[in-house]
């Protein structure tokens, strides 16, 4: 693995090679981020109704 790139860096210019790095950490980021909101607003939901229940549940039985 190390003697592919190497061979590619000596093939493609480092600077080409570091836009390409770039781009793929840029790119996977990208596809990273809405995965991270849709868990964080269904996480968010589940919470919020957990609560909700757990709280009326108590003042119903209270009063």
């Amino acid at each position: 693995m190390g003697y592919i790139l190497g061979v590619l860096t000596m093939i493609i210019k480092p600077e080409i090679l570091d836009q390409i790095l770039k781009f793929t950490s840029v790119l996977a980021a990208a596809s990273v981020i809405p995965f991270i909101i849709v868990i964080t607003i269904d996480f968010g939901i589940f919470l919020y109704k957990f609560i909700d229940r757990k709280f009326f549940k108590e003042k119903g039985e209270g009063g």
